[in-house]
């Protein structure tokens, strides 16, 4: 993956997610180095239920990945 967003829930739909750094590149890296996600709570971030789940939820969204149909 080449760009991806970082979002979460506000009750009606997704949002992106004001990280303190910059993370839509962090797969893009040739390396295998630890990233640190840091950010502060949205005002508006609802709870949700997914499955049997319930909580805040977060989701990395894929927006660019080269060659993402080939086996």
């Amino acid at each position: 993956m080449q760009k991806v967003s970082v979002e979460y829930f506000n009750g009606i739909g997704w949002k992106r997610l004001k990280t303190d750094t910059e993370l839509s590149e962090m797969f893009a890296q040739p390396n295998n180095k630890k990233v640190t996600v840091s950010f502060t709570c949205p005002n508006d971030w609802e709870e949700g239920t997914v499955g049997a789940n319930d909580g805040r939820m977060i989701r990395l969204c894929v927006l660019k990945a080269d060659d993402c149909y080939l086996r």
